[in-house]
């Protein structure tokens, strides 16, 4: 190989990494969850629980909860693909975990969730 092919190869290289870090700067991924729970009492707790954990990697994953009548809603956006699959994947044993929480004592999360002062 010649030292032309070696600039070659390297400049390449160096083009690839840049356009994979345009690529994430103008085309972020954005993932919307609409999760239907039994009344919009239970979305709006299961929304104050899980809003409490924020995202490992917040330059990287941007999360925003809210409700909707009966439906949690979560907007997701990464300019990472893997980032964005591991966000989602945390977000759903978080959220399985609430529901399973709010099925088990359905009526008595008053008592489990104190509002924010």
């Amino acid at each position: 190989m010649t030292c032309n092919e070696c600039d070659l190869k390297t400049s390449f290289a160096g083009l690839s990494q840049i356009l994979n870090a345009l690529h994430s700067i103008l085309i972020p991924i954005f993932r919307t969850l609409n999760i239907p729970f039994g009344s919009s009492k239970f979305a709006d707790v299961a929304a104050q629980v899980l809003s409490v954990d924020n995202e490992l990697q917040q330059s990287m994953v941007q999360r925003s909860i809210s409700t909707h009548n009966s439906e949690l809603i979560v907007a997701f956006t990464s300019p990472s693909l893997k980032m964005l699959r591991t966000s989602v994947s945390s977000f759903f044993d978080m959220a399985s975990l609430v529901a399973r929480t709010i099925a088990e004592f359905g009526d008595d999360t008053e008592t489990m969730i104190q509002p924010r002062a």
